[in-house]
């Protein structure tokens, strides 16, 4: 489920059910604007549910930031 706020230009995004992580975490995504563009940060929030879901928990600050760039590089060029 997600819920945009345009008053804080905030997008959030809630995991409902998920095997490896527990109900509640989820997304932020929050926009502000810079020069001609927009900076976007994104903050991401994981309750550990299972023994995978804590390793994949403890790697994800490791791996996450710059799969994540890549992963939105493309996307966000082509909005511009």
């Amino acid at each position: 489920r997600y819920e945009w706020d345009a008053e804080t230009a905030q997008v959030t995004i809630t995991t409902l059910d998920s095997k490896l992580f527990g109900a509640g975490g989820g997304w932020t995504f929050r926009m502000t604007p810079r020069g001609a563009g927009s900076r976007i940060d994104v903050e991401l929030t994981r309750t550990p549910a299972t023994a995978k879901g804590k390793l994949l928990a403890a790697l994800l600050p490791l791996v996450g930031p710059s799969s994540l760039r890549k992963s939105f590089a493309g996307p966000l060029s082509m909005a511009a």
